[in-house]
């Protein structure tokens, strides 16, 4: 099917080359190409908001060198290499991105879509996206002799290196992508010595977000006052939870109101799970019997038992509702160069900030990166334009953060040239939608820039920990524990992990 694609591309082929020269930058963000399609005006109709003159860019600081390669994407433009071939992806296929009108707030899923179009236009390749992530579904597709070639957007790990479906990056790819992002970013993807995607570095990672209006109200030593004074820890987590813990029966609520200290600590992103060998693909971490997991199931008891952390019916909310009960606390994903998850005023005019994840210790503490990748798949036959496309697209990501970031972040990577209908449309909705949002960054009179830098480079220098789901995990508990004093737990607990450990090891490490 590929090479009858191919043929056809070839034989409908415009004589004639896209031309690929060194851009213009432009001050509103995202810069201009020569190409005959590039959109020209990147501002559109929108009047260009100034910078606070209150914030600075981190570059470098937060571990994202960008000097190793030339700005320009010309080196990722070669039509007369790739005019003509045939890329296949899966994921990212839904027919909604087909809707170029309807690209919402500026999602980095409608960029890289934007991306590949463009990508594509400019080398004259033909793109498809022949379907979702199902396993069953992909694995049928190459068995019978189809040969797709990218995984856009993966969201599970590691599922897809073990089942065979993605390969690991050569020596030479590793450090053409580690070269622009960093390699980090590669490295959380580790599975038996090989790195088998590259987490986009414009997704999100684990953030303690906490109502500040709630820890004001009720006077209450907020996460921000205790992470300033270099003083927050699991220990000064549950003083938080406690200060603002406040049952039907109890004193000092707010309108009445029930509060808890956190939603639901079992999912609290503390990084107390299991822990997998990068060069042997084993899990081998009985973290489930170390002083650092009994601590956790003192609080995760304590939180059960004592209303600082289970909502009724034990559901996750975030600390953004407005409605009774009301959790002054929880963890989940955060853009460290989006403002708007950094600072958010909710419906009731409350305003909710963030700070890293409390660390047991300086020596364990990790941060999380929210898992969605790409990787190259084992049956790709297009290995030097997959490479290609992904170095344009995280060239073209990057610049993204630091337009999105209003000048949080800055990077000078050439961003979207516009050079076809697709990245045009998306270039120019996204000039207003930056328009918009220098407005709103401009309106935050609150704003604390010291906290936020502080906040971003402790993330960055802590040891990257990526999401990784296993098959039969479950939380390896045996039966409902969560009830149980930690003393009863942990043995039950280290039995059911021993035995699932082995059963995974047997299937999936050898």
């Amino acid at each position: 099917m590929k090479k009858l694609l191919a043929l056809l591309l070839v034989l409908c082929m415009v004589v004639g080359l896209i031309a690929c020269g060194k851009p213009a930058e432009n001050p509103a963000g995202g810069t201009t190409g020569n190409s005959a399609n590039a959109n020209d005006e990147t501002e559109g109709t929108r009047e260009t908001v100034a910078l606070r003159d209150d914030v600075s860019d981190m570059g470098a600081d937060v571990g994202l060198d960008t000097t190793k390669v030339p700005d320009s994407n010309d080196e990722f433009i070669n039509p007369e290499k790739f005019a003509g071939k045939s890329i296949q992806i899966y994921g990212c296929d839904s027919i909604v991105f087909d809707d170029i009108e309807n690209m919402g707030k500026g999602s980095f899923l409608w960029m890289m879509r934007a991306a590949v179009d463009e990508w594509a236009t400019l080398n004259q390749v033909e793109v498809t996206y022949d379907g979702g992530l199902n396993t069953n579904d992909i694995l049928a597709a190459i068995n019978s002799g189809d040969k797709p070639d990218l995984m856009l957007e993966v969201l599970e790990a590691p599922l897809y290196f073990y089942t065979g479906i993605t390969r690991g990056f050569t020596e030479d790819e590793y450090k053409q992508l580690a070269d622009i992002a960093g390699a980090r970013y590669l490295d959380v993807l580790k599975y038996k010595g090989e790195c088998h995607g590259m987490m986009f570095p414009w997704s999100g990672n684990s953030f303690c977000y906490y109502n500040r209006t709630m820890f004001e109200n009720y006077g209450a030593k907020s996460p921000k006052e205790y992470f300033m004074e270099d003083n927050w820890n699991w220990d000064t987590f549950e003083d938080c939870m406690e200060s603002v813990t406040k049952d039907k029966n109890g004193n000092g609520k707010i309108d009445g109101e029930d509060t808890y200290g956190c939603s639901s600590i079992v999912y609290f992103g503390l990084g107390c799970g299991v822990e997998e060998d990068p060069e042997t693909g084993k899990l081998t971490g009985m973290i489930g019997t170390s002083e650092q997991y009994k601590r956790y199931l003192e609080m995760r008891y304590r939180g059960v038992n004592e209303t600082l952390s289970v909502l009724p019916g034990n559901t996750i909310q975030t600390c953004k509702i407005a409605t009774t009960p009301r959790p002054a606390m929880y963890t989940g994903d955060c853009e460290w160069y989006n403002f708007e998850h950094l600072y958010e005023e909710i419906a009731n005019g409350d305003i909710i900030e963030v700070v890293p994840v409390p660390a047991f210790s300086p020596e364990t503490a990790t941060t999380g990166f929210t898992t969605q990748f790409m990787s190259i798949m084992s049956s790709c036959d297009e290995p030097e334009a997959v490479m290609s496309l992904i170095s344009y697209m995280l060239k073209v990501g990057m610049r993204y953060m630091s337009d999105f970031s209003v000048g949080l972040y800055e990077c000078t990577y050439e961003g979207m040239r516009g050079a076809s209908e697709y990245s045009k449309a998306w270039k120019e909705n996204f000039a207003d939608i930056c328009a918009d949002r220098r407005e709103a960054f401009a309106e935050i009179e609150d704003w604390d820039q010291e906290c936020y830098e502080k906040t971003v480079k402790e993330i960055f220098s802590r040891k990257a920990r990526g999401g990784r789901r296993y098959p039969g995990d479950n939380n390896t508990e045996a039966g409902d524990t969560s009830a149980m004093p930690p003393a009863s737990a942990i043995p039950l607990l280290a039995a059911a992990q021993e035995g699932w450990i082995a059963k995974y090891n047997s299937l999936y490490a050898n």
